[in-house]
């Protein structure tokens, strides 16, 4: 494991109005007074991190090349819905289709992950994950699957299954038909420690040059101000803070799209948010040693935690069990929100339900494109120049 050391180097600094205006940059023409590039990324989650790492890691072989700067209002990992994300990476669809790309996107996730893993070992929890199958149809379109591409997914029977997933042989358990176990790059990190290593990894990419600036809640309008001239250009990837925020209504400057004109505020993206529960289950009877929990994707998901000091003391175990799709406005209540998880997942995992506590409810707030040709698909182009 590479050594952190670089971390006493990155300034953790609150935005814009701390700062005197003595201390403000020098806004005439930066690109003159350097011969580096000096990128702002707007938003540290899964995207922002990802594409800090692209463009670091394209210019590593020409150090100073390029100058990042990531603005979040959080510290590393600890923001955003990518903060509260479920963590299971595979490319299928709900159905077990190849998503658009997807082997293009388990390359590239695996590559980060690796990149993650050098610095946060401990980020990737299963090396594997399971699909099930509780109907005749997903039995079959999941045996298709297996067919398709048997580099990712293989085929267990309902007995294979259950014994794997720690699944009860129940009346109520009987419609589990069976099911796939994802593998070869189809694994179930831990997000928050996955976005700390990434960024680790930034700051050794950029020898000690990257930098974390943390905004405040109140600052709505710096996005226009004279503190980001000094940037040759500025990335976009705060997800729903974006619209929440106001970020995108301060930039009236029309986006092509599909050959259409539309404002920012206007793109094909629903806000969808989303509460899970981060359960504890008590230490088995009598102490006996129970296989590891592996992770399971039913509609919802049931995967593992990190423990902490004290579950591995009292030998507890830490389970995240999620996610809701709210659209409406209002969130929903804790009641609403342990309802609608159990009602999906209780025959499943009844020893979790009927012996855990939940201990707190994560929540996030998606954007989610509308489905087109292809899917749901991730949303990029140029927007024009920030005045």
């Amino acid at each position: 494991m590479r050594s952190n050391h670089f971390n006493l180097s990155v300034r953790q600094k609150m935005l814009m109005s701390n700062r005197s205006e003595s201390d403000a940059p020098d806004t005439t023409d930066p690109r003159k007074r350097h011969n580096y590039k000096n990128v702002a990324i707007i938003g540290g989650g899964l995207a922002g991190l990802s594409t800090a790492h692209h463009l670091l890691e394209k210019t590593k072989l020409d150090q100073g090349a390029l100058r990042v700067t990531i603005f979040d209002k959080a510290p590393v990992g600890m923001g955003g819905a990518s903060s509260v994300a479920g963590g299971l990476v595979h490319p299928f669809s709900p159905r077990g289709k190849l998503v658009h790309m997807g082997n293009e996107a388990m390359a590239s996730s695996s590559h980060l992950i690796d990149a993650a893993c050098l610095e946060e070992p401990s980020c990737v929890l299963r090396k594997q994950l399971y699909r099930l199958a509780l109907t005749d149809q997903q039995a079959s379109d999941l045996k298709n699957t297996a067919t398709q591409y048997p580099q990712y997914a293989t085929w267990m029977d309902a007995a294979q299954i259950k014994q794997v997933c720690r699944i009860e042989e129940t009346p109520s358990s009987s419609h589990v038909l069976g099911g796939l176990k994802l593998s070869n790059g189809c694994q179930v990190i831990h997000v928050p420690t996955y976005l700390k290593g990434l960024w680790n990894s930034c700051i050794h990419l950029s020898n000690g040059t990257v930098e974390w600036i943390q905004t405040k809640d109140e600052d709505t309008n710096w996005l226009s101000s004279h503190y980001l001239q000094p940037f040759d250009c500025v990335v976009l990837s705060a997800g729903s803070g974006l619209l929440q925020d106001s970020i995108l209504s301060q930039l009236n400057t029309p986006v092509n799209s599909g050959g259409k004109h539309e404002t920012l505020t206007t793109l094909p993206v629903d806000l969808v948010r989303g509460q899970s529960l981060e359960m504890i289950m008590g230490s088995s009877v009598g102490g006996t040693k129970t296989p590891e929990r592996e992770a399971m994707l039913c509609g919802k998901y049931l995967t593992p935690l990190p423990q902490t000091a004290e579950s591995k003391q009292q030998g507890e175990e830490r389970i995240l069990m999620g996610s809701t799709h709210e659209y409406r406005e209002n969130a929903f209540t804790e009641e609403e929100v342990v309802k609608e998880i159990k009602e999906r997942t209780y025959d499943l995992a009844p020893d979790v339900w009927d012996t855990a506590r939940v201990d707190r409810i994560t929540s996030g707030v998606r954007v989610q494109s509308h489905r087109g040709q292809f899917g749901r698909l991730p949303m990029i182009g140029k927007i024009g120049q920030l005045n």
